[in-house]
């Protein structure tokens, strides 16, 4: 008895062992299928569908008079623009729709290749639509829900541009992880949906597959994952870390060939190889992406294959076949000519050798209390930054004062407001952060020790419901003819401190702040200052196209501050100028293209972690 138990025993593991050997066997039976069916789809939603939504974004914003969206204008546009607020939610149906529509795709792609060994566009548009057409308006909500709750795995194997900004931005997550509560409360949310997506994972799939109930179909995806959930989740990271691997190693031996090349052969040879580097990279890191995708699909299918039908054949007419095979073969060339094209730019731009450098608050690597002369002091004098960024206040008897918060509590350990106090007693204050502390400075006092070192300020004017009607005027009355000598900026979240400066001050310089863009602004503004999480190159670009310029904020990760070169900008804000200066430096000294594609390839890497689609 108990050596058929260990008979069974040992006949599970195989079984087990096999699986992700097996998944992977079926992948590269049919890999170029499986690959030009992802990398076309991809294409065609980045360089047609998305773009369209995007055009159909402005235009609504447009013809509502409406020069942004952000989460800081949602609700006023729900309350005062309801028609606008409508046609808005209208278009993130269509975004959700057609995530789904994209993943339905890809899972019928999938199953027909696996089961015929070919890719018939004609045939898999025909399942595809065969199967929409039966799910009703509630189901429909239903999967708007589950998409909403597999985000937290969804990036690792499920890859959309659909989805790729449903992100959280880090000055939002820095400030939840700085906070116990905040950040213990986010752990727990994030396990309790991880573990419900999890076991949800078997719901699409068994749609397509499985002609039940959506309740029964939750049901068997519960029962199915309670059985081999563990199974899974480890061969599911065997298959990441492996995936992983090979990225980065490809990407060293690129790197080292690249450095080899560009010590023997002439600029111009060394320049192709980059350029085709560069492209080869981005095709291998697709191809890991599909792979990713296929795998974890067929193991999922491995555990369930008695649940899943296979995919009927619909008959088609062979100029039907070519036509479609046409249209996505153009998307895939269009993939190509616009990689060269990237890769050429990015390698041949100068633009990075001017990237402007931009204190945080006047600090950097911890070195004093933010926003106060002792640390502007010390960051001019050690990092030298183009700029130094800071907040400005206005207080009780309606002067200003240099201070980012609107509560002294953090600070100061005083649960009162800049209002509260005039500027005399908050100068008295004293303030504590990073082991240090400082008086609160007035402007007066900053900006006369700014002249002193020569030193250009970004300066954010912060405001308040409890502000004077001319507060704005005031400051840029009193200010304006020095700021413009010391050819220091302006900027503000708030987008009536930009429309006054530019009506009644227009000389002087005045950027605006998005943390989290929606859709791209067409504002008054000279500049944008814009989070550096949703930041994309269709951005940069399209702020360049209306001749402004942009500032990345709050950047100080070595990575993100190389993403945020490739991408283009032309400043990035920062609590770590060390790094970013020697980040400026290796593009200014023309290191060779090697450094220039190990880290525009690195860039890549992230690809496969965040799931965002669209390449810098």
């Amino acid at each position: 008895m108990t050596s058929r138990k260990a008979s069974e025993v040992e006949k599970g593991h195989n079984k087990q062992h096999r699986l992700l050997r097996d998944a992977l066997a079926v992948f590269f039976r049919d890999w170029f299928a499986y690959f030009f069916l992802v990398l076309a789809v991809n294409s065609l939603i980045i360089n047609l569908i998305l773009p369209i939504c995007n055009y159909v974004m402005r235009f609504i914003l447009y013809v509502n008079d409406i020069p942004f969206l952000s989460y800081t204008n949602i609700l006023l546009i729900l309350i005062y623009q309801p028609f606008a607020a409508i046609e808005i939610i209208f278009l993130v149906i269509v975004l959700f729709f057609g995530t789904f529509l994209h993943f339905s795709f890809l899972i019928q792609g999938v199953m027909y290749i696996k089961v015929y060994h070919r890719l018939d566009w004609i045939n898999i548009i025909k399942i595809t639509g065969k199967d929409l057409g039966k799910i009703s308006v509630f189901n429909f909500l239903i999967y708007a829900f589950y998409f909403v709750l597999i985000l937290p795995i969804s990036g690792v194997f499920f890859k959309s541009p659909f989805i790729s900004k449903v992100k959280l931005p880090n000055f939002l997550l820095d400030f939840i992880l700085s906070n116990t509560i905040l950040s213990t409360l986010l752990v727990a949310i994030y396990i309790i949906c991880l573990y419900f997506s999890l076991r949800m994972l078997m719901v699409l799939p068994l749609t397509f597959f499985e002609k039940q109930k959506i309740s029964v179909i939750i049901k068997k995806s519960w029962l199915l994952t309670q059985k081999n959930l563990w199974q899974l989740i480890w061969r599911s990271v065997l298959l990441v870390i492996l995936i992983a691997l090979l990225a980065v190693g490809l990407l060293y031996i690129l790197y080292f060939i690249q450095i080899y090349i560009d010590s023997i052969h002439h600029n111009r040879i060394a320049l192709l190889t980059a350029i085709l580097s560069v492209l080869l990279f981005q095709f291998m890191i697709i191809f890991f992406n599909t792979l990713n995708f296929v795998t974890f699909f067929n193991m999922l299918t491995s555990y369930t294959k008695h649940e899943f039908k296979q995919p009927a054949m619909p008959s088609t007419t062979l100029k039907k076949r070519s036509l479609l095979q046409i249209i996505f073969t153009i998307f895939f060339l269009v993939f190509i000519v616009k990689g060269v094209y990237d890769s050429y730019v990015y390698m041949t731009s100068t633009a990075a050798n001017n990237i402007v450098t931009i204190s945080h608050r006047g600090v950097t690597n911890r070195n004093g209390v933010q926003n106060t002369i002792p640390a502007l002091e010390k960051t001019v004098k050690k990092e030298k930054p183009d700029y130094v960024e800071i907040d400005v206040r206005e207080t009780k008897d309606n002067q200003f004062v240099v201070l980012h918060d609107e509560n002294l509590a953090l600070l100061a350990r005083i649960y009162k407001a800049p209002h509260d106090l005039t500027l005399d007693e908050l100068k008295q204050t004293t303030i504590r952060e990073n082991g240090y502390t400082a008086k609160i400075n007035s402007f007066d006092d900053y900006l006369a020790a700014a002249e002193k070192t020569l030193q250009r300020l970004l300066i954010e004017i912060k405001t308040t419901k409890r502000d004077s009607k001319d507060m704005v005027n005031n400051f840029a009355t009193k200010y304006g003819p020095r700021l413009r000598k010391n050819k220091s900026l302006v900027q503000s979240f708030d987008y009536k401190v930009v429309t006054q400066l530019r009506k009644n001050h227009d000389d002087l310089f005045s950027s605006y702040i998005l943390p989290f863009s929606l859709s791209f602004p067409n504002t008054v503004s000279d500049a944008y200052s814009l989070e550096e999480t949703t930041l994309t190159k269709k951005n940069v670009s399209t702020a360049h196209k209306q001749g402004k310029i942009v500032f990345a904020w709050t950047v100080n990760e070595v990575e993100d501050m190389n993403r945020m070169v490739i991408l283009g900008v032309d400043g990035i804000i920062t609590d770590n100028l060390e790094d970013l200066n020697k980040i400026a430096g290796k593009y200014a000294t023309k290191e060779g293209y090697a450094e220039r594609f190990f880290i525009y390839a690195n860039d890549l890497l992230s690809v496969l972690d965040t799931g965002n689609s669209e390449t810098p």
